[in-house]
């Protein structure tokens, strides 16, 4: 699709649409959808439908600015999403051209971001490294979240009679590049998340910078090449990766975590607080929010721990045996960010991670090096071989006729005591 198509459409590569979508969709995933039973109201046909008042906080200052009612679309978030976009998309084309075409210029979200970094809201925050181009500042997983939030500051800059629309162009784009950075972030061969830009997870990258000495790396490649084929063969390759529609939701939770700071009154509670003053009702509530994360906390604890002393002893064993029951929630999530999956930035999603290692540590015991499958075809061999051997034939000469080099009957020496026996 060429760049006349894409200012056309609004779709394809551009990094601004991806932004908003994944904005518009996160802040429905994070608080502003409204929660109903569609047995009870049929006549909702399963629609999404969103709170007007929560939505437009949560995407501030995009309603205003692009003039929406959002009771005229009887709060369909559908509706009301590509509504938003559309107006948005003219506003760009007519006031800020050079912006928009720069931005879906860009050849990928790498080139974007090194190209923000040239631009005055950067404010020196460099998103790369300077002098490598291609390469993110950091390995760290919540470097993409600090870049997220640098987004969401661009696109909140301003009220909407003064919105400075370049910038939320760049905020939306900023967005769009780490979506499509955390969704092809996936190692093209296990269950964990790669590097950034990178195309396989530090176990699996044969990349000299990673400091691994390369023929253990090569060897830890090629073991994992045949996992992820046994995998294949067993139905196994959507416990390992998800499928892409989980993986988006992750992401998009992903990025609610990071961007959004937001909290709704629960009425029954704020009830409780009604004749205080207002500092001590907000004094009571932040108060609430923090005994709330405790129990969610614990909560969370001690579901991980069932998964783990349950139903995965071989991550269990990865991760020190029994002595992880001893930890605390946050000693836990760093343990399983050194031992299962360093990049892996959410906290809600190590149940599925946890299921997908203990997995993945049965396919690489099936097909270590040096285990032996019992092959139909090396058992034939074998059982030539003690034939030839029972008749006088020496290991050459048995090498020779059966096409086999001599190390090899050296092998099947070792493993077969019957063998062993006739020469």
């Amino acid at each position: 699709m060429n760049k006349t198509a894409n200012v056309k459409s609004g779709r394809g590569d551009n990094l601004i649409w991806r932004g908003w979508r994944a904005l518009h969709e996160s802040a429905l995933i994070y608080a502003a959808e409204v929660d109903y039973d569609s047995l009870m109201f049929p006549e909702f046909k399963g629609r999404s439908y969103l709170d007007d008042g929560i939505y437009e906080d949560l995407v501030f200052p995009l309603v205003g600015y692009c003039g929406i009612d959002i009771s005229k679309f009887g709060f369909r978030s559908d509706l009301i999403g590509n509504s938003i976009w559309k107006r948005l998309r003219m506003k760009a084309i007519r006031e800020e051209s050079l912006v928009w075409k720069s931005i879906l210029g860009e050849d990928s979200p790498i080139s974007l971001m090194k190209n923000f970094d040239e631009t005055k809201w950067s404010k020196n925050k460099a998103l790369l490294k300077s002098g490598e181009p291609g390469e993110l500042k950091s390995v760290e997983p919540r470097e993409l979240k600090s870049i997220a939030k640098i987004a969401s500051e661009l696109i909140r800059l301003r009220s909407p009679e003064n919105v400075e629309l370049a910038a939320l162009l760049y905020g939306l784009a900023l967005i769009g590049s780490i979506m499509t950075l955390l969704g092809d972030s996936v190692c093209a061969i296990c269950f964990r998340r790669a590097r950034p830009g990178r195309k396989f997870c530090s176990e699996h990258s044969q990349s000299q910078s990673d400091g691994s000495e390369p023929s253990k790396q090569y060897t830890k490649y090629r073991t994992g090449r045949k996992a992820m084929l046994r995998g294949i063969q067993k139905g196994k390759l959507e416990v390992l990766r998800g499928s892409k529609m989980s993986i988006y939701k992750c992401n998009l939770s992903w990025l609610a975590e990071s961007i959004f700071d937001y909290q709704t009154f629960d009425p029954e509670i704020f009830s409780q607080f009604e004749h205080q003053s207002e500092s001590t009702i907000q004094e009571n509530w932040d108060q609430y929010v923090i005994d709330q994360k405790v129990i969610t906390a614990k909560r969370e604890k001690k579901y991980l721990f069932d998964i783990l002393s349950t139903r995965c002893p071989l991550t269990l064993n990865l991760l020190g045996g029994d002595v992880v029951f001893s930890y605390t929630y946050e000693n836990l999530l760093k343990t399983l960010r050194d031992k299962v999956d360093y990049h892996e930035s959410s906290d809600q999603f190590w149940a599925g991670k946890i299921m997908a290692c203990e997995c993945w540590l049965k396919l690489e015991i099936e097909v270590a090096p040096g285990k032996r499958g019992g092959g139909r075809k090396t058992q034939l061999r074998i059982n030539e071989a003690i034939k030839m051997a029972a008749t006088g034939m020496n290991k050459i000469e048995i090498a020779s006729a059966l096409g086999v080099s001599p190390s090899a009957i050296s092998k099947w020496l070792a493993r077969k005591p019957e063998l062993r026996g006739k020469l």
